[in-house]
């Protein structure tokens, strides 16, 4: 239960950064249609690139420590957007937010295989995925709102904060390391 939680939380920040940081980009930043394909797309791609590498750190080092830094990572370059005032600045705090999610979910995902009954597996799965998913509708709602009524700071508080909370959730989780 408690990875469902702390998966949850997480893709609650992942999502609630969906609708609010392409208006970002091209508002404040100044930016086009291309800087914020470049913006979202460093997330995802540093992500991809990363997962292969954070398999064999799950596998050296156990789960846990991967969805605890990736949660605190994502948390720590998404505060950054706080302070973020040109596009390189935000492509390289996507980037990290991409190593963070790669750890992330790389662990997560992991550690719900490892505490699965070998005859639950797919069950296990189908619950870790409403979470992810879960999380990944309520974000962008509560990414807006707090848009919305107060700006793009308190957007990137909600997303920070909600990764940092999934983080600390982590601590209490088993390592399942074999």
């Amino acid at each position: 239960m408690l990875i469902m939680l702390a998966t949850f939380a997480y893709f609650v920040s992942v999502g609630a950064l969906q609708p609010t940081l392409p208006r970002f980009i091209e508002g404040p930043l100044g930016g086009d249609d291309v800087a914020v394909g470049v913006g979202i797309a460093g997330f995802s791609l540093s992500a991809v690139l990363m997962r292969p590498f954070v398999g064999r750190i799950s596998d050296a080092y156990g789960r846990r420590i991967l969805i605890v830094s990736g949660g605190l990572l994502v948390g720590v370059s998404t505060l950054g957007l706080v302070w973020a005032s040109s596009l390189p600045w935000l492509i390289f705090l996507r980037f990290m937010s991409g190593v963070g999610e790669a750890a992330f979910y790389v662990g997560a995902a992991t550690i719900i295989n490892d505490l699965a009954p070998d005859e639950r597996r797919g069950e296990a799965l189908s619950y870790f995925s409403l979470a992810l998913f879960g999380g990944l509708a309520a974000g962008p709602i509560f990414g807006e709102l707090m848009l919305e009524r107060f700006g793009y700071d308190a957007a990137w508080h909600v997303a920070t904060w909600t990764a940092v909370f999934a983080a600390l959730l982590a601590v209490r989780l088993p390592d399942t390391r074999p």
